[in-house]
């Protein structure tokens, strides 16, 4: 029912997509392992979901600008996080991509 709070299991597992938006972000992610990015959280979909259109929130790290994700929007809870050295670098990388829906900067010290 409209208003409603989630079950903690739904919250937990995750975004609803449609079944095509899902089987895409698995592609990009399965994509972006090849290229040699590090799957942290999330990859798929949750267990006992397998009936709907869930897909777990996903994290990737090291995810180098040649994975088709860094260039396209998966319109999915998938984070690819990509190192720079530099601000100049965080710039240059983010604006090497055709849209900057996804795109931010982090600094960890």
């Amino acid at each position: 029912m409209p208003g409603q709070l989630l079950s903690r299991q739904a919250v937990l597992a995750g975004a609803r997509e449609p079944c095509s938006i899902a089987r895409f972000a698995a592609r990009l992610i399965e994509d972006a392992l090849g290229c040699g990015a590090c799957l942290l959280a999330g990859g798929g979909r949750p267990a006992g979901f397998d009936k709907d259109y869930y897909f777990a929130s996903t994290v990737l790290a090291d995810v180098p600008q040649t994975a088709a994700i860094m260039q396209v929007e998966p319109f999915a809870p998938v984070a690819p996080l990509a190192p720079f050295e530099t601000f100049d670098d965080a710039i240059r990388l983010a604006n090497s991509t055709p849209t900057a829906l996804p795109a931010t900067c982090s600094r960890v010290r």
